[in-house]
């Protein structure tokens, strides 16, 4: 930690400003709840860190016209304890409070969860299986990216030189829609996950499932859209018998591997069981 320079902006304005004179050896600090264990074990070696942590331009969840908006400093505990998240999006709440421990998640961050590009991350296959939208700026420059199109790979995402993620949009569920979370951990939320995935399903008037949308975390080198069991499970009424079906399906998803924390057999069994369990809750 030689030569670092910790830089503390008052506003979004200078935070990019700062961000653009910099180097690839600049960090942003959030929460700090990756990045300080990062460099105490000294995997990470910036030569300066720009704390974005009190900005309230980036923190705080409001409604804009059919989208809630997050901002990207917004806290996890912020989420689980939002009552315009637990009435709008309760799937959100659901994720949120599966993260980790209170202690953490009063300062874990919902941008710091994604832009590590982790493929477990906790809430990143819910805010996909959500269709979200991420808000992107620069100095002189905003843009914006879905969220599926915004992971490129293992640890890397479609972000530039000089920008950062400010927020999250993130589609109103319609009344014909229904989502949930579910993780797999070790020791449930105090333990980072074995695996995890998020189900977001449209129902049309006979409430056969009108489109779906699946993402799986832990089976893959990112987080995955499940394309197959969303083909399988579109046209059909959930029942039973296609919920069974599912935790078949849906292997033909995944590439898991092995690791400390389980087999990539292991996961596979987890992974089968718990789609049924998740999609038991939208039988209909």
């Amino acid at each position: 930690m030689n030569d670092l320079t910790y830089i503390k902006p008052q506003n979004l304005q200078e935070a990019l400003a700062e961000l653009s004179k910099k180097n690839e050896a600049t960090y942003i600090l959030a929460g700090g709840t990756d990045i300080l264990i990062s460099l105490k074990e000294g995997n990470i070696k910036p030569q300066y860190l720009l704390d974005i942590s009190e900005l309230s331009e980036i923190k705080g969840i409001k409604q804009e016209g059919e989208y809630l908006v997050f901002g990207a400093a917004t806290t996890m505990q912020s989420i689980a304890e939002s009552p315009i998240v637990k009435e709008k999006l309760p799937c959100l709440v659901s994720a949120a409070i599966q993260m980790a421990s209170p202690q953490i998640r009063v300062r874990a961050t919902i941008a710091g969860n994604l832009v590590t590009g982790s493929p477990i991350a906790d809430t990143v296959p819910m805010f996909r299986a959500l269709d979200t939208v991420l808000e992107i700026q620069g100095t002189g420059k905003k843009r914006e990216v879905k969220l599926d199109d915004f992971i490129l790979g293992y640890r890397k995402v479609d972000l530039a030189a000089g920008e950062m993620v400010t927020a999250f949009k993130v589609p109103l569920l319609k009344a014909n829609q229904k989502a949930n979370f579910i993780k797999v951990g070790r020791r449930n939320a105090l333990a980072i996950s074995v695996l995890n995935m998020a189900v977001k399903l449209t129902f049309a008037a006979d409430k056969t499932v009108e489109s779906a949308r699946v993402v799986l975390g832990g089976v893959a080198a990112t987080s995955v859209r499940a394309k197959n069991l969303e083909a399988f499970l579109t046209g059909k009424k959930m029942t039973e018998e296609v919920v069974l079906e599912a935790g078949n399906v849906v292997l033909q998803d995944a590439t898991p591997i092995g690791d400390i924390r389980a087999t990539a057999e292991g996961r596979k069994v987890l992974l089968s069981s718990r789609m049924v369990r998740l999609l038991e809750e939208f039988i209909n």
